[in-house]
């Protein structure tokens, strides 16, 4: 293997790895607020949706 095709699948590695580092808190943070969003619409849908405004919603 040649440096110039090493450095690029180190760097191909790196870019992964970077993205998937900065994805992982947001599929976190998407989990936890669909859970929180589930655990609400389950408990109490009334009370949420009258405190929710409309264009709040996805």
């Amino acid at each position: 293997m040649s440096l110039g095709s090493a450095l690029v699948v180190g760097l191909s590695y790196l870019f992964l790895y970077t993205v998937i580092f900065l994805a992982v808190p947001f599929v976190i943070f998407g989990l936890v607020w669909g859970m929180i969003e589930w655990y609400q619409g389950r408990s109490a849908p009334a009370s949420v949706a009258a405190s929710v405004p409309a264009d709040h919603k996805h």
